[in-house]
């Protein structure tokens, strides 16, 4: 760590705490005393001596002054007793900063009713002090302890989501700035907020270091620093979260209502190990892959097991298992254990948000339950209204499954505003407008992704939908063979509609060559969704096989299934088709009631 990294939380301090204004004071206050006393002394020919016990005087009491401006941090309203060690540690709130702004307590949540038009919120974005809690440093000296700070970090920033007055951006958007430095003016016009949060942390042996810091980033101004020394215990850990939290908030001019700061001083486990765990399981979870995520899904198991009370844990197990069947499991290896999960998670305690979004794309993803879905998302957001998960599957399934696009395009509108730099929420803000029909709004969006292999993967296939919604299927076609070309990540679904595509251009061995495809790989064990086979035959024109295919898909309760009664010119050659009305009946779409 060099010199001035070492110099600036405790300059930042000084600020804080007033010293550096004490002391200006203070020298004005003296310089005039002394000069007075000097005329003062001359017209009188009061003996040179008086007037220099009164220089000693005011020269001794400068060191004075600045030793209790630290201590007391001196304030309008007079000196504060100060803090001690053991209260420090405690599990309590230890406010101690003056905000900056008049606080206000945040404002209820406003929650709709089951596929009602309400918004959830607490206060539009612009109302809200916008907040970024940059990757933490790691100087663990041991390698292997890398996990603890990108811990510390996430579970800091899951500690400031649950206040409904901030409006906190999400992780996609902030692990940018890990590999990518930039000022911090740079770093909050890009993700439109006013504040950042930068900290530290160090494990060695049984002694844990944390530092964090609140900056006004766009003036790049130091408003509140603080460090943290203790020995390793779990209570210690979540007691600095929950400080840092509240201290971020008051110096933001944001109160906690007694409900936030019950749940910001709740201790999920009092099991160190069951805690090392979750972070270890966390830790892979972020590697977002499908060895990654299952080695993840391992440690958080563990954690459970160790403590069989550790809601938080369960909700993480129940987020893995969500993961796994994104990823391609087969449904009835992951979704029923991701639910009973996210159940035992909120019997445990009812304010665990993951544990609600999971639960919500159970009911969406695997019992088409619209209505629980709809209310699980909604139900996340009462908990934490910067969840960028629930936003994004709002604003999708009130488009796509209920109907009402300009309501769901508010929330994935909100998504984005959360998580600004987040590939995935922008695509499906994409998919949003060409749900809508809105073709042109739809390309213009999907330019905004980059040129990173993922972003190439989503702007060429979302043309591929955008020129499939206008008929242009030899052009869809070039444009999914080259989204393929670049994919750096499982395509299975997508093999499906290259199938469907090269069927429609009327290339029929290179369709069924997709067949053969998906043939191989489930072979290998990989899951193969009855949609994507269902996908071909529809493009061959054999519609007796593609809906054999999809009753296969409804009966196995297959994801991609969701989106049938949503997109127009999907297996559009069905629609006429008796067996396709049924099915879409039986699946009950609120939309098409």
């Amino acid at each position: 760590m060099t010199v001035a990294s070492r110099l600036t939380p405790f300059l930042a301090e000084l600020k804080r705490r007033k010293v550096t204004r004490v002391a200006l004071v203070y020298l004005l206050v003296g310089i005039g005393v002394i000069e007075g006393a000097q005329l003062l002394f001359d017209a009188f020919e009061i003996p040179r001596i008086a007037w220099q016990i009164v220089v000693f005087l005011t020269v001794l009491g400068f060191p004075v002054a600045l030793v209790l401006a630290w201590a007391y941090e001196v304030r309008p309203e007079g000196p504060r007793e100060p803090e001690s060690e053991q209260a420090r540690a405690g599990p309590g709130p230890t406010p101690s900063i003056p905000p900056l702004v008049e606080p206000k307590e945040s404002r209820p949540v406003v929650t709709a009713a089951v596929g009602g038009s309400e918004e959830v919120g607490a206060g539009t974005e612009e109302e809200r002090p916008a907040i970024a809690v940059l990757p933490f440093d790691d100087f663990s000296p041991n390698p292997d302890d890398a996990y603890f700070a990108n811990g510390m970090h996430e579970e800091i920033l899951a500690q400031l989501q649950k206040i409904k007055g901030l409006a906190v951006r999400g992780r996609t958007s902030v692990l940018r700035y890990r590999d990518e430095p930039k000022s911090l003016p740079e770093i909050a016009e890009e993700l439109g907020v006013s504040f950042v949060v930068e900290g530290s942390a160090r494990k060695a042996g049984d002694d844990v270091r944390l530092t964090a810091q609140l900056i006004d980033a766009r003036r790049d101004e130091h408003l509140w620093a603080d460090h943290y020394d203790r020995p390793l215990t779990v209570q210690n850990l979540l007691s600095v979260q929950s400080e840092i939290a509240q201290q971020v908030a008051q110096a933001v001019g944001v109160m906690l209502s007694p409900e936030e700061q019950k749940r910001i001083d709740q201790r999920p486990t009092r099991d160190l190990k069951a805690y090392d765990y979750y972070l270890l399981g966390r830790h892979h979870l972020r590697q977002w892959s499908l060895k990654e995520i299952e080695e993840g899904l391992g440690y958080l198991e563990r954690a459970v097991e160790t403590d069989p009370a550790f809601a938080q844990g369960h909700a993480g197990v129940a987020y893995a298992y969500s993961a796994l069947a994104v990823w391609g499991q087969p449904p009835e290896d992951s979704w029923p254990h991701a639910r009973a999960a996210a159940e035992r998670a909120l019997a445990l305690d009812e304010a665990q948000a993951e544990a609600h979004n999971a639960l919500a794309l159970e009911a969406l993803s695997h019992r088409y339950d619209w209505r629980g879905a709809d209310a699980g998302f909604r139900r996340a957001l009462e908990y934490n209204p910067s969840s960028v998960d629930a936003l994004d599957w709002l604003g999708a399934t009130l488009s796509g499954i209920w109907g009402r696009r300009d309501e769901g395009m508010r929330y994935s509108v909100r998504a984005r505003q959360s998580d600004p730099l987040s590939l995935t929420v922008r695509y499906h803000v994409a998919l949003l407008h060409i749900w809508a029909g809105e073709l042109e709004e739809a390309l213009r969006t999907l330019e905004t992704l980059g040129e990173s292999p993922s972003a190439l993967f989503m702007r060429r296939h979302g043309r591929a939908y955008v020129l499939m919604a206008r008929g242009q299927y030899e052009e869809a076609l070039e444009a999914m063979k080259s989204a393929l070309e670049v994919a750096d990540q499982r395509v299975e679904i997508f093999t499906g509609m290259l199938g469907y595509l090269f069927g429609r251009a009327g290339l029929k061995s290179e369709a069924l060559s997709q067949l053969e495809r998906l043939d191989e790989l489930a072979s290998r064990g990989i899951y193969v969704s009855p949609v994507s086979r269902a996908h071909i035959y529809a493009g061959l024109g054999e519609e007796d096989e593609a809906l054999t295919w999809l009753e296969k898909a409804y009966q196995t309760r297959t994801h991609w299934m969701i989106w049938l009664g949503n997109i127009p010119w999907t297996f559009e050659e069905l629609h006429s088709e008796p067996r396709f009305q049924d099915l879409l009946e039986r699946m009950d779409f609120p939309r098409l009631r």
